[in-house]
């Protein structure tokens, strides 16, 4: 059987959020992640942990709470047996959709980052 997972986890503090960017960008060893298919990966908006936390820093009004929410990290996928059954052009639209979910939710200028792992 098939099924969807979203995961959402917020993000209170800059360590936190960089990181989530250093895990989302491959910039620091990641265990679970296969190295040889790091190069299939693909990301959208920011490109690198430094760049999107200026990205971050820009939005965030200069003063708010020490305990403040900064960032929500999404993690959106299917089961394993979806992926492997789903044509590439049924992969790409559920990426698709999943990008159109984030804008919609949280507007265009507050998605910060967006990327697929086939790693």
């Amino acid at each position: 059987m098939s099924f969807a997972i979203m995961r959402c986890k917020k993000l209170k503090g800059m360590g936190s959020v960089a990181s989530s960017l250093q895990h989302h960008f491959r910039e620091r060893e990641t265990a679970n992640a296969d190295p040889t298919r790091t190069p299939e990966n693909g990301y959208w908006v920011g490109k690198t942990t430094d760049e999107t936390m200026g990205l971050l820093r820009e939005r965030l009004p200069e003063k708010h709470r020490k305990d403040a929410v900064l960032a929500v990290e999404y993690m959106m996928t299917a089961s394993p047996d979806w992926w492997e059954k789903a044509t590439k052009p049924q992969q790409i639209e559920f990426v698709k959709k999943s990008g159109e979910w984030l804008i919609e939710k949280y507007g265009k200028d507050n998605v910060i980052a967006f990327g697929v792992h086939h790693d």
